[in-house]
Parts: C-alpha cells; structure tokens; sequence
C-alpha cells in the first residue's frame, strides 16, 4: 500500500478513520473483485451501508410529501445499485427493487431542494463522501456547476472508481492536502451526510474555517456519537455558539426521519 494511505488507528481524524475500514476502501477502489461487492462486505455494511429496510420506508414517506420528489428520475437514480452489489429490498411502486441507502439519498435530495432550492448552475463541496452515493444522486437530479469531494485519501479512490463508472464528473480532494493548504475553499453548498459531526475538534474546525464558514447556503446532517467511539467532537450547544458568531440566520431542527436520539440538521440559505 502506498505511503500515507494506511488507516492511523492511533492518531484518528474521524470516526470511520480505523485502518480496517480504510485499508478496505483502498482495496475495493484498486481491485475490481472487490468492488464488484464492496456494498455487501461487513465493514463497509457496518460503517456506511446498514439503512434498515424500515428506515428506508420512513424515507420514502418524505420522498413521497416533498414538493418536488424527483421520481422522474428514480431510473437514473437505482444506477447507483448496479454498482457495488447491496443489498436490495423490495419497495411499493414505483421504486420497486433499490438499496435503502439509495433511497436515503434520494430523500436528502429532496430535502435540500425544498431548503434550498435548485441546485442548478451550483458549486458545491461535500464533506465525507461514502462511496460518491449522494453526489451520483445529486448529479443525476441538477446541472451542477461543480462538486468537490474531500475525504480520507482511500474513500476518495473509491470514490473516484464509484462515479467513474457512472460517468459523473467531480473534483477530489484528499483531506491530507486539504489540511496542508491554508486557502479557503469557497463554494455556493456545503453537504455533509454525518460525516462533519465525527470527526475530531482539530478536523471540524478546518473544515468550519476554510469551507463552512464560507459557503453561501449549506446542509449538514449532524449525530453527536463521536464518544462512543472514543473521540471529541464540538457538542451541538458549541456549533450553535459557532454559527452565531458568523452573523448569518442558520436553522437548526431535528433530523427528519429522526434515526438516532439528538441528530441534528444544521443549514442555511
């Protein structure tokens, strides 16, 4: 394995930053067996593809009531599912056979158009980024002007392979070269699925800093579990003091389905 792409167990920046998990997305992004079913190996199930087939019900709920639900383009959208082999659960019509975790992210989807509005002609920065799911979704729905994804060096590669093969164009950053560079990285979204939220004090305010702080409109999907795992992170009272010191109008309500005690959706527009 290549120089700095190795898991660092004891100097963590997040909570799926563990050298199994790590190593397993450097492994599935360069050996094409493994990607052929990395959606269904136990690590990956464990730390990203684990929507419950009844969660995936209360999403469809939301999908169904958002004002635009973007089922015109649920054909495009179940091509997430043909890559990766995860497991599919069978849906009323019309959504039929599809990943749960698909489904999540069409749900966010349309919760970020109904917050923000069209993402049309938008720059946007996702902060982690799985396997490339939700930017798949959000390409297929709008004409983005640009979507950076920064993460771990290995979830990038597998990124990159993931949506590669769909044919979708973005920008990749490792957070090693994120971190280095001084420079802000403006944009008119931020996205962040969770993964703001689990990482270290240190990582949440570069990222708050240099990316945060400076995008127009943003929707981060926050879980505070980060001491289960044995890491500290800024509890929701201290993101609150955080965001009102920038003097912008941000909301901050609970997360819709709520899937865990506490999680919080912060955005702004």
């Amino acid at each position: 394995m290549p120089e700095g792409m190795e898991g660092n167990d004891m100097n963590r920046t997040s909570i799926t930053d563990e050298r199994e998990y790590v190593d397993f997305c450097y492994e599935a992004a360069i050996n094409n067996e493994k990607f052929a079913s990395f959606r269904k190996a136990p690590i990956y199930v464990k730390t990203l593809e684990h929507v419950s087939y009844e969660s995936g019900l209360q999403y469809i709920d939301k999908i169904k009531n958002c004002e635009k639900n973007f089922l015109d383009k649920l054909d495009e959208f179940k091509k997430n599912d043909k890559l990766g082999n995860p497991e599919l659960f069978d849906y009323e019509k019309p959504f039929g056979k599809i990943s749960s975790t698909t489904v999540r992210y069409i749900a966010t989807l349309c919760d970020i158009n109904e917050k923000l509005g069209s993402l049309n002609n938008k720059s946007i920065v996702e902060i982690g980024v799985g396997y490339g799911g939700q930017c798949s979704i959000i390409n297929k729905a709008f004409d983005v002007k640009s979507y950076k994804l920064i993460d771990l060096t290995n979830c990038i590669l597998l990124a990159m392979h993931y949506l590669s093969e769909l044919g979708v164009k973005a920008d990749y950053q490792s957070y090693d070269k994120f971190s280095e560079n001084e420079q802000a990285v403006s944009c008119d979204v931020v996205i962040s699925n969770y993964a703001f939220s689990g990482c270290t004090r240190e990582v949440q305010k570069q990222y708050f800093d240099k990316v945060i702080s400076k995008a127009k409109h943003g929707y981060l999907l926050c879980n505070f579990i980060s001491p289960i795992f044995g890491l500290k992170s800024f509890s929701l009272h201290e993101l609150i003091n955080m965001f009102v010191e920038l003097g912008h109008e941000f909301y901050f309500i609970d997360e819709d389905p709520l899937t865990y005690k506490g999680n919080t959706l912060i955005y702004w527009r």
